[in-house]
């Protein structure tokens, strides 16, 4: 995969990519401290390889530099900002985690974004009840931290995948001001109710949860009322983690590969 560097707003940005030629794009966004990484297994696969698709670190996390100051609202501004200066026409948002947060964030920003896969996340409410959203896990509390020692890594990163030991230099490399950030928008209200964006956008959305997710409320998730929800039902990754584009990769790819079929149709 070709990686490479860009700058938005001041900021060098890393991402990587394949199949620049084609027009219809695949773009991912990863979780909380982690990094483009995370979907390596999907820029090299076969299932995909007839779309363009592009995998960037946020600020602060992998290869991009950091900000001063991180937000939602900064992050997301900074996501528009990257898609209008590759001058990307026909866009599906992949979010994992966070990154699903930010997609909602900028769906309807642009209407180059035509629908969102969103898998290991729970779209946040205003005012925000993490007690609905998520299953009682202390690895929840460790992703807004600003330091995290070397058990509180490998515990966060275990959490986020089966195969955690390969996501601990991406959580320990992740600038903690990030976390924070992060945390201090949230609570500060500083950004869109995402259920309400999830009632009112007809743009397709794909809801994908790992069945042994960790961390993601099911329950919480079959409460919301989608206008047009893929399927018009949440997709459950059998023997699924919060991480199944890295650990259930075949299902994984498949469902992706058959939302954007039906996307870009």
């Amino acid at each position: 995969m070709e990686s490479n560097y860009i700058e938005i707003k001041g900021v060098r940005i890393h991402y990587y990519q394949e199949n620049k030629a084609a027009n219809n794009c695949l773009f991912y966004i990863h979780g909380n401290s982690l990094s483009a990484a995370t979907f390596e297994k999907q820029l090299n696969s076969k299932e995909l390889c007839e779309y363009r698709m592009i995998a960037l670190d946020l600020p602060g996390c992998g290869q991009s530099e950091k900000l001063n100051h991180y937000s939602l609202q900064k992050l997301s501004e900074l996501l528009v900002e990257f898609i209008l200066k590759l001058e990307l026409k026909s866009i599906i948002l992949v979010g994992h985690s966070l990154g699903g947060d930010l997609s909602l964030q900028i769906l309807e920003e642009l209407g180059e974004i035509k629908g969102s896969f969103i898998f290991g996340s729970s779209p946040a409410k205003i005012p925000i009840q993490l007690s609905e959203m998520f299953l009682p896990n202390e690895a929840a509390n460790l992703a807004f931290n600003a330091t995290l020692t070397r058990e509180e890594v490998r515990s966060l990163a275990s959490n986020f995948s089966f195969k955690g030991k390969l996501l601990e230099q991406q959580i320990a490399s992740t600038d903690g001001n990030y976390r924070t950030g992060i945390a201090g928008s949230i609570f500060s209200q500083e950004y869109k109710d995402e259920v309400e964006i999830i009632n009112a956008t007809e743009k397709p959305i794909a809801f994908v949860v790992g069945e042994n997710d960790p961390l993601i409320n099911k329950e919480f998730l079959k409460t919301i009322s989608f206008k047009s929800l893929y399927k018009n039902k949440l997709m459950i990754i059998k023997g699924g983690s919060h991480s199944p584009q890295i650990d259930n990769l075949e299902a994984f790819n498949n469902l992706l590969q058959a939302f954007a079929q039906s996307v870009f149709k």
